[in-house]
């Protein structure tokens, strides 16, 4: 099933993997990367490989975000009115990709800007240390708009070794 950014939700909460949600804003999600990727450069780090995978996944949690109006790093759906947890970030992440250990996921949100999102992380210790961590080769990242939501715009990123 795919979805495209300005799609009706026709899924929710913890993926099977199968779910193919489209970039809102691939422009975006590369900006971020290469502003990520030259800081590694400048502090000798190896630079972070693009993983289609983790985009998925990335992408789908931007999507369950916006359309489900929550921020939170974990999934859920809706049921009653009230959200219902349904699974972890790494329970989720990993129905997308297998290959090898996830590391970190970052979300932000309410961001119009792929600059605004990094410097958010950026100037954040936590988010910070996931972007620069020296054992994560591969990343994926999603981006969705849903301008009925509480933010309007969610930024997901996902690393693994």
């Amino acid at each position: 099933m795919v979805v495209g950014a300005n799609s009706k939700i026709e899924f929710f909460g913890l993926p099977k993997g199968n779910e193919m949600v489209t970039s809102a804003n691939l422009e975006g999600e590369q900006e971020v990367l290469a502003l990520i990727n030259e800081e590694r450069i400048r502090l000798g780090m190896t630079p972070l490989e693009w993983d289609e995978d983790l985009a998925r996944a990335a992408r789908y949690h931007a999507y369950d975000l916006a359309t489900q109006d929550y921020f939170d790093h974990q999934s859920y759906d809706r049921s009653g009115g009230k959200l219902v947890e349904v699974g972890g970030t790494f329970d989720r992440i990993k129905k997308f990709y297998s290959a090898s250990f996830v590391n970190s996921e970052n979300i932000a949100a309410g961001n119009e800007s792929p600059k605004a999102t990094y410097e958010q992380w950026f100037n954040s210790p936590g988010h910070y240390d996931n972007m620069f961590n020296k054992s994560s080769k591969k990343v994926g990242l999603g981006v969705f708009y849903d301008e009925n939501s509480s933010y309007g715009s969610y930024w997901v990123f996902c690393t693994a070794h």
